[in-house]
């Protein structure tokens, strides 16, 4: 319930911070559509692997290219989930942009 609470305030901070910094707000939003389809993607994997097992596959022929693909899966994915993440702490700690940008001019303190 605080996650869901803070997520829109999260969202306008994050937003306002990048645009002071002179980048887009949308790319605060890369982290989580990448974990969205990192989602859909392993439970589109995880339902195809069952329609191969119950179409009459040799289910222990499937497990050892199940198990390939979902742990390199979840590797991949993993890094790129850590480097998108450490970016995103990159820019939002980086300082202000000097003078205004394209988003308006310096904010006030």
């Amino acid at each position: 319930m605080f996650q869901l609470a803070m997520l829109l305030p999260m969202l306008a901070a994050g937003w306002r911070r990048l645009h002071d910094t002179g980048r887009p707000g949308w790319y605060l939003l890369i982290p989580f559509a990448f974990s969205i389809a990192t989602m859909v993607m392993l439970l589109t994997g995880v339902a195809a692997f069952s329609v191969l097992e119950t179409s009459g596959a040799d289910p222990d022929a499937l497990r050892g290219s199940a198990s390939f693909l979902g742990a390199t899966g979840m590797i991949v994915m993993s890094v790129l989930q850590l480097v998108f993440s450490v970016m995103m702490i990159w820019w939002l700690s980086r300082p202000s942009q000097e003078g205004p940008n394209e988003y308006g001019p310096v904010p006030s303190n």
